[in-house]
């Protein structure tokens, strides 16, 4: 008794492998619009069908292609840092080129971005500047957001109105906590109010009288009109 069908279709494919293929390839090529067709109206017609078996094969290998994702995912980072480290002057180039080319379009989108969550910009800027000078800096950007609603757009200090240009961000130098927003002028006013306490250690009912009567001593020693008597 001579072999079976099946074996004999399994010695014949593997006699014939390379040039089955070959001829697959070939057919696939010159027929690939037929095969797209066929597959597409194969899928419509079976759409429901095919839903529910790929789901249930997930469910059922869940495990396994969890694993094989993060395999995937690992080689394929791993192929991307090599790409990178062996074309790093090639990229660099090319994005160089790129912002050049979209210079005016990036530094648009950047100054509406920045318009929009400015607040965190000024955060991010606080931190870079007080590693820079050495003080501490732990404001948290949804604290100043809801200050500076709760504001109103007005400086803490004398309710001047300020814009989004010309709001200080005033913490504490020490302890790093955020304050409130103030205009330039009391920001400035408030550090040297500081600076006196701290350098003669009165307090702050002792600094506002020596005030009171620092500036009326300098007006009435040139003969200047006092914007003390002239409010009162």
């Amino acid at each position: 008794m001579g072999p079976s069908r099946t074996e004999y279709s399994k010695k014949y494919y593997l006699e014939h492998k390379d040039e089955m293929s070959e001829k697959a390839r070939l057919y696939r090529l010159e027929n690939k619009d037929k095969i797209k067709e066929n597959k597409d109206r194969y899928y419509l017609a079976h759409r429901d069908e095919q839903k529910e078996k790929s789901l249930l094969y997930r469910l059922a290998h869940k495990e396994e292609l969890r694993l094989h994702e993060l395999a995937r995912k690992d080689k394929h980072n791993e192929q991307t840092r090599l790409y990178r480290l062996a074309h790093k002057d090639a990229i660099k180039e090319k994005r160089r080129c790129q912002r050049l080319v979209n210079r005016e379009q990036l530094l648009a989108k950047e100054a509406s971005y920045r318009e929009k969550y400015w607040v965190r910009y000024r955060v991010f800027s606080g931190k870079s500047i007080s590693k820079i000078n050495g003080y501490a800096f732990a404001v948290d950007a949804d604290e100043a957001e809801k200050a500076w609603i709760g504001q109103n757009g007005r400086c803490a200090f004398c309710t001047t109105t300020i814009s989004s240009k010309t709001a200080v961000l005033d913490h504490n130098h020490e302890t790093g906590e955020f304050r409130a927003w103030l205009c330039n002028s009391c920001n400035t006013l408030e550090g040297q109010i500081g600076a006196w306490i701290k350098r003669t250690g009165a307090n702050e009912d002792k600094f506002t009288d020596f005030m009171i009567t620092l500036a009326s001593n300098y007006f009435n020693s040139s003969n200047k009109t006092s914007p003390i008597a002239e409010s009162a």
